[in-house]
């Protein structure tokens, strides 16, 4: 199985908003077509959004690709809840956390597994959107640094 672990702010829009105020998501529709060719890639939410709304919301607020939408991850720091749900689901074998803070991550073992997205442009910078798509394409391929 194959897993992207999903923050919002940065991500699918420009950070430094509070949950819930940046509806629709501005760049959602250009991870969902990176998505489109990849129905084995599923998608567990880590963004800070997942402590104030269920799994059924988010779903909504991800609109298409809320059907790929797994799981929320547990609570805790980001980095803490992304090893929480590796280790209870080692059917996953690759990942790749889309994130734009690397604090969240700054231990080197997530060297490789993390696409940083600048906080203003997030996926939808068209840099990012090739690392993704590479990642896509080639399994286990190891991500760039931060754009």
């Amino acid at each position: 199985m194959r897993v992207i672990f999903l923050d919002f702010d940065g991500v699918l829009h420009p950070a430094n908003a509070s949950p819930g105020s940046q509806l629709p998501f501005e760049w959602l529709n250009a991870l969902a077509a990176l998505l489109a060719r990849h129905p084995e890639v599923g998608v567990v939410v880590h963004s800070s959004w997942r402590t104030a709304y269920s799994i059924d919301e988010i779903r909504e607020f991800l609109a298409s690709l809320g059907v790929r939408t797994m799981a929320l991850a547990g609570p805790g720091a980001k980095s803490e809840a992304v090893q929480a749900h590796l280790d209870a689901h080692p059917d996953i074998e690759d990942f790749l956390i889309l994130d734009d803070d690397e604090r969240e991550f700054s231990a080197s073992g997530w060297q490789g597994h993390l696409l940083l997205c600048n906080s203003a442009t997030g996926i939808g910078h068209p840099h990012a959107q090739r690392q993704l798509a590479d990642w896509l394409e080639r399994p286990g391929a190891p991500c760039r640094p931060k754009i």
